[in-house]
């Protein structure tokens, strides 16, 4: 269907920019991940469970643990 044409053209144009897909899907993945485990940290330390979260309070500790890991990324 389109979601599987729209992931074809996306690998084409990264490779067409000398991307490779996978590593960055790869380190894009790994970003996400970081983010989401501290997310989960974050919620435990204010006494909740992270995965009982309604997604916009998820998204509150996720967009927090973003900002912790993109300013510790830049130092």
């Amino acid at each position: 269907g389109e979601g599987g044409d729209l992931l074809f053209a996306a690998v084409n144009v990264l490779r067409h920019a000398n991307v490779d897909p996978e590593l960055a899907l790869r380190s894009t993945v790994a970003r996400w991940r970081r983010r989401i485990e501290r997310a989960e940290e974050l919620a435990t330390a204010a006494g909740l469970d992270f995965a009982s979260l309604d997604l916009d309070a998820q998204e509150v500790f996720y967009l927090q643990a973003k900002r912790e890991l993109v300013d510790a990324d830049s130092a």
